[in-house]
């Protein structure tokens, strides 16, 4: 079977290396051998000088002066026994380095008609050559093979000529078939896609049009892998499309977009619908390299996180992509901005923060030249927030756990590493606060980025009746490829995500809801427990968790112990210590905590009824699958990608 030559085959490339050292290996033992004759020797020497002092000292008592000269001599011999040894050590290793260096290596092409094949050719500087054929193999065709090997479609045509009543059926689909102890051809216990995924992680096999980071927490270090190994951030990424296929656009009530960035009747001041990032679906891959227990789950000391546009080899749907009913979204819509609120009694679009918010009927919006809306004034907790937002018509939520961590993970590995204020700039992180005072700046500085990735020039805060426009660092907002104030200015809900304990499970876990029907003060049926813990106490995060496979996605702190504002994240989290209930979720930080925001700066220690100054929300837009909305609004990013 073609799949199976191939990962033997690879599998089996080390026997021609260990062969390779044995070699090498064989003649620096001969090396040392002959060393430490010459050690024996010496050493030899010691017993006879010393016969020959005993034999003076007995026949001639008045030659000292003799016997103390031999002795010298002996303890120098002694010396010279024991630096040879030191040595053999130090002759091995020069002999072997020297034999590698004459090993010479070459891969060798067989074509037949329906195969090509490649074997692995040693030579050895006596001119002993070792082969081992068949490296490699590749099948052209289907059916019978003339080495004698079948392949899949050839072992089901077999069978089903032959009347055998062995059978595959769509539970052995992606399993690797073997012959089992009675005879019988069945499947094993190995997905095709986990041995992929393992020869991936060696450097064996390579993923096409995919892109990953290696992040290893213990050594504070960032490594670009598959294709983003040689890309730098920006428009090197633009030709993946959910780089470059991220788009600004302006979408109305009914999820429908009406104009992009650029387009004549664009606009970012709510006139002409919400302003949103089309977000294009991708695959994703996260592979645990070093892990260790935690009071419940894995804390994670290094691991792999990649990304496609297509499906691959141990690469699954993001759930952010995936609607309550199992289909494939090809898109969902992220709120460019944090959310102001629009009065729907008094027909106007509230961008001050201002007034007395009728939960039932007002909606929250996405556009620019506002300060986001917060609990200054009204009670906007996470359920009030997710009403407002489904107030705006199906489909309509505040950003959940899912569509933050495709953002995320998207962000982690365009910039190369998990600390976004170290890839950009802090963003609105270190604004004057003023007690009783929303103290956000206004929406909309960047807004000539459209859909790239930078710095305001300055930006506008209006606290307290006062203007003041800043552009420094930690003053100015910034965009990532839409999205602006990915941290900083205000905190925002995570919709759907809870963090519950039971005393004894340090920060408590989270738990994530399926669908949207979210209950923040209990965790209900429709909950999956991410399978780790949040830390025991507030600080840097130093690892993430790791548990539950299906959510393997959620980037939440396993711990935050020995890190600090730089490496590995660069974040901060804030926990309840040994959390006895259920909290809510808020991420991203707001104007007050410097270093400590960022993508994956997570409060955790917030009862789910709290509301404040510093708390806001995000639109999302989950489309419906197949409708006429959806199908007009791929063919409209279709059309404005291919230009």
């Amino acid at each position: 079977m073609d799949i199976i030559d191939i990962l033997v085959a690879k599998a089996l490339t080390p026997q021609g290396q260990i062969d390779a050292y044995a070699a090498r290996a064989q003649k620096a033992v001969l090396d040392a051998n002959a060393a430490l004759e010459d050690a024996e020797s010496a050493v030899a020497n010691i017993d006879d000088i010393t016969a020959q002092t005993t034999s003076n000292n007995a026949t001639a008592l008045a030659s000292a002066e003799a016997a103390n000269q031999a002795l010298s001599d002996a303890t120098e011999a002694l010396e010279l026994a024991n630096d040879a040894l030191a040595k053999i050590d130090e002759v091995t290793i020069v002999t072997l380095d020297t034999e590698i260096d004459k090993l010479t290596h070459a891969l060798l092409q067989h074509t037949t008609e329906n195969s090509v094949s490649y074997d692995f050719v040693t030579t050895y500087p006596s001119g002993l050559i070792t082969t081992l054929q068949n490296l490699i193999k590749y099948y052209n065709g289907t059916g019978q093979n003339t080495d004698g090997t079948m392949t899949q479609k050839a072992i089901t045509d077999a069978l089903e000529n032959a009347g055998s009543n062995i059978h595959f059926d769509t539970v052995d689909a992606g399993y690797l078939p073997v012959v089992k102890d009675d005879g019988t051809l069945g499947t094993s216990e190995i997905l095709e896609a986990d041995v992929l995924e393992a020869l991936a992680q060696l450097g064996i096999y390579h993923t096409a049009d995919a892109l990953g980071l290696t992040i290893d927490y213990e050594a504070g270090t960032f490594t670009r892998t598959y294709e983003a190994k040689n890309l730098n951030t920006g428009t090197d990424f633009d030709k993946y499309s959910m780089y470059g296929g991220r788009k600004r656009c302006n979408v109305n009530n009914s999820g429908e977009i009406v104009a992009w960035f650029g387009d004549s009747n664009y606009r970012e001041d709510g006139s002409n619908g919400d302003v949103m990032v089309y977000l294009p679906k991708f695959y994703y891959q996260r592979t645990p390299l070093k892990t260790e227990n935690g009071v419940v789950g894995k804390i994670v000391r290094k691991e792999t996180i990649a990304i496609s546009a297509t499906a691959q080899p141990g690469f699954k749907i993001h759930p952010a992509f995936v609607d309550t009913n199992g289909n494939i979204l090809e898109y969902v819509l992220l709120g460019a901005y944090e959310s102001c609120y629009y009065d729907t009694s008094a027909a106007q679009l509230i961008k001050n923060d201002s007034g007395t918010i009728d939960f039932s009927t007002d909606v929250l919006r996405s556009c620019a030249d506002a300060k986001p809306v917060s609990g200054v004034n009204n009670a906007l907790t996470v359920s009030n927030a997710e009403q407002m937002a489904i107030n705006h018509g199906a489909g309509w939520h505040i950003t959940n756990a899912a569509v933050e961590s495709a953002n995320q993970i998207a962000m982690l590995i365009e910039l190369g590493m998990m600390n976004g204020q170290a890839a950009l700039e802090m963003g609105l992180s270190s604004l004057p606060n003023y007690d009783n005072y929303n103290c956000a700046s206004q929406t909309g500085s960047t807004s000539s980025f459209g859909n790239a990735t930078g710095i305001a020039d300055s930006t506008v805060n209006i606290t307290n009746n006062q203007t003041n426009t800043y552009n420094i660092a930690g003053r100015r907002a910034i965009t990532y490829r839409g999205m602006e104030n990915p941290w900083g200015n205000m905190w925002r809900f995570v919709g759907g995500l809870n963090i519950s304990g039971n005393g004894s499970q340090r920060g408590g876990v989270p738990y994530v809801c399926t669908d949207f029907n979210y209950t923040p003060t209990q965790i209900s049926s429709n909950y999956i427990s991410a399978g780790f813990c949040l830390p025991g106490n507030n600080g840097w995060v130093s690892a993430m968790g790791y548990g539950e496979e299906s959510l393997d996605w959620l980037l939440m702190p396993a711990e935050a112990t020995g890190a600090n504002s730089a490496l590995p994240i660069g974040d901060n989290v804030w926990v309840t210590v040994n959390l006895n209930g259920v909290n809510s979720v808020q991420t991203g930080g707001d104007w007050r905590y410097g270093e400590n925001n960022g993508i994956f700066y997570y409060a955790c220690d917030n009862a789910p009824t709290r509301y404040a100054r510093t708390i806001n929300a995000r639109l999302m837009y989950i489309p419906t699958y197949n409708s006429a909305i959806y199908n007009a609004n791929i063919t409209s990013w279709t059309n404005q990608i291919q230009g």
